[in-house]
């Protein structure tokens, strides 16, 4: 029966552990495709939304593009996002003149922090940034924002399946 307890314990904490490490900010860019001429320079925002009610320190963003392409500044951040909060950073692409027309990406490596009451838990995010150089003129681009792969009642769900099973099992008398 001791056993039963512990091993229902286990999977309590292992499912708290689980959906406290979630991610909490979600990231896009604006505009999503940045357009530009050979020789020109464009500015894009990269704008991290908080959804939780959880603060997360020490965004830092950092960029990195394919040999011709320049972004400045290299690397940005932002000391904190309050909860529901929102806060943006701002990047400038550079085409030198001899760079060829065609399509490039931006990586942007993503780094934050978020605490829950004595736990700390830090993220490691990915956003990237289509880039076309181009000499013609070309219309507005949708909008396209950077999802987690999981929706966000899968890592709870799988902890309440858990408990589920476990109280079964107890039910059960194994």
């Amino acid at each position: 029966m001791a056993r039963l307890g512990i091993a229902i314990l286990l999977l309590v904490l292992l499912g708290a552990a689980a959906s406290a490490q979630e991610p909490i900010l979600s990231f896009s860019a604006d505009p999503p495709t940045v357009r530009l001429a050979p020789g020109g320079e464009a500015t894009f925002r990269v704008t991290a939304a908080n959804r939780s009610v959880h603060t997360a320190d020490d965004l830092t963003v950092e960029a990195s593009a394919p040999d011709g392409l320049i972004v400045e500044p290299k690397k940005g951040g932002l000391k904190e996002i309050g909860p529901f909060g929102k806060g943006g950073l701002e990047f400038t692409v550079s085409a030198p003149a001899k760079l060829p027309p065609g399509s490039y990406e931006i990586t942007l490596s993503i780094l934050y922090t978020y605490c829950i009451e004595v736990s700390c838990f830090q993220i490691v995010d990915e956003l990237t940034v289509p880039v076309t150089v181009t000499n013609a003129v070309v219309g507005p681009v949708e909008t396209r924002t950077a999802h987690r792969a999981l929706p966000p009642w899968a890592i709870p769900g799988i902890g309440v399946l858990l408990i589920g099973i476990g109280i079964g099992l107890w039910a059960a008398g194994f």
